[in-house]
């Protein structure tokens, strides 16, 4: 997650609308959605290469891909995600047409035919286990909100040992709302099935939520 955010920010720098040309504004890249799919894990050490495109667009949002790839060039993990602009003084989002950037596929079409979903917990879905994170400095970001790669690492561990013992092929985030510092947020673990949710609350209000679907 880390990465895929440094080399998302990256690429959208060399493209002309990065973080220093949106910033001019007040206008920040935020990400929406994204799901991931693994192929298989990549080893200890291995060597691999990661890319990023922006494949398209959507409404207010836009597509990025990326793949982690071999050495040799075979897929690892596929990834697609939903990107929003916006605005720092209003928290508003700003259309593509306001911020001049270009809606189609700046690199080659989008390997996942399926656009990220809206999650939801399923009302069968069991809790199994709730913990609780404060909102820490390091866990903020130059947009003063919590870093997305952050709810991921809450999320693992809300998972716990099911992240080690299970193989896991999918995994889709939703990132719903900003957090800002001070704050102390629950997660909590739930199953459904074979699927695993993790849900990370501010209160009774959602702001993330992640589903992981194993090789079953």
């Amino acid at each position: 997650m880390k990465l895929a955010q440094q080399i998302a920010e990256d690429n959208a720098e060399s493209q002309g609308f990065g973080y220093n040309d949106l910033i001019c504004d007040d206008n920040v890249w935020i990400l929406s959605r994204m799901h991931i799919s693994i192929v298989r894990r990549p080893l200890f050490k291995e060597n691999v290469v990661l890319e990023t495109w922006q494949s398209g667009s959507m409404g207010p949002f836009f597509i990025r891909d990326y793949e982690l790839l071999s050495s040799e060039g075979s897929p690892c993990i596929i990834s697609n995600s939903v990107w929003a602009v916006m605005n720092l003084h209003n928290r508003g989002i700003v259309y593509p047409d306001s911020v001049l950037i270009p809606s189609g596929n700046l690199g080659r079409p989008s390997t996942i035919s399926v656009l990220p979903v809206k999650l939801r917990i399923p009302s069968d879905a069991v809790k199994e286990y709730e913990c609780k994170f404060p909102v820490t400095y390091s866990c903020i970001d130059y947009n003063h909100h919590v870093n997305n790669a952050q709810y991921m690492i809450w999320a693992m561990d809300a998972l716990g040992d099911e992240a080690v013992n299970k193989e896991f092929r999918e995994i889709d985030m939703n990132f719903v709302h900003e957090t800002a510092p001070g704050t102390v947020l629950s997660a909590v673990r739930y199953r459904c099935g074979t699927d695993l949710y993790v849900s990370v609350c501010c209160s009774d209000v959602v702001v993330f939520t992640a589903r992981f679907r194993t090789a079953d």
